[in-house]
């Protein structure tokens, strides 16, 4: 290791933690972006509904229209 300047090891600090901070960058994008789509694909038409309602994006009339379409729709399909 006698030949290497300080420019050089400074080099190869900075190489090292870019590795490092991409690596880890990877793994919580990768665990966020898993988690958030698991969510979604496991939410019913039904929940979904009663989410918007509770977050205040529908009305109760434009929910209770709604669900009846659902419940119609799962009657047909029996």
């Amino acid at each position: 290791m006698g030949d290497w300047s300080a420019g050089e090891w400074l080099l190869m600090g900075a190489g090292m933690l870019l590795f490092w901070a991409l690596l880890i960058g990877g793994v919580i994008w990768l665990v966020t972006s898993l988690g958030r789509g698991g969510a979604v694909q496991r939410m019913s038409a039904r929940e979904v509904l009663e989410r918007r309602l509770a977050e205040g994006e529908i009305s109760v009339e434009e929910f209770r229209e709604r669900r009846g379409a659902l419940d119609s729709e799962s009657d047909r399909g029996q």
